[in-house]
């Protein structure tokens, strides 16, 4: 399925040994936005597939609404977990064998995947979105987006801006 983008990709770019520090720099942020692109459509399709739980369906309609409603706060498991009329252990063990991931992670995942879309899509400053996405400061929000996405919202920004 998507090996024909892919090819269409990699003529965009000159061969390794010959690109530049740009074109390299072009070529891992089109690498990392693609893989976290289908990574987490691939995933979605699990979600809908798969959600055979009740309780795991009610905390990820919960965490929709959160975000569709644009809540600035973020959701912590405990309050999931009270939305979804589970205990945070088996809540853990839901997100755990459906998205092979902890709650927590799931969580850290939309927090950053939000700010991700205000980087893409907003004028607001770092520290607006940090705060937007549920960050306490914008020192942990760039940490923890660095730490997902390989470089700085800022970084990230000013790349999809250039590449638009």
């Amino acid at each position: 399925l998507y090996l024909p983008i892919l090819n269409q990709l990699a003529e965009q770019f000159p061969p390794l040994e010959q690109a530049s520090t740009a074109d390299m720099q072009r070529l891992k942020h089109v690498a990392a936005t693609m893989l976290s692109t289908w990574t987490w459509t691939l995933l979605d399709h699990r979600r809908a597939a798969a959600v055979s739980s009740g309780a795991l369906s009610r905390a990820l309609e919960f965490i929709e609404r959160h975000w569709h409603h644009g809540y600035e706060q973020a959701i912590s498991v405990e309050t999931l977990a009270r939305a979804s009329s589970v205990t945070t252990r088996q809540l853990n063990r839901l997100f755990q064998s459906e998205f092979g991931m902890s709650t927590r992670d799931y969580l850290r995942r939309q927090k950053l995947d939000h700010a991700a879309k205000l980087l893409d899509r907003s004028n607001l400053n770092l520290q607006e979105i940090a705060a937007a996405s549920g960050f306490a400061t914008e020192f942990a929000f760039s940490r923890a987006f660095k730490s997902v996405y390989d470089e700085p919202p800022a970084t990230y920004r000013k790349g999809r801006r250039e590449s638009d």
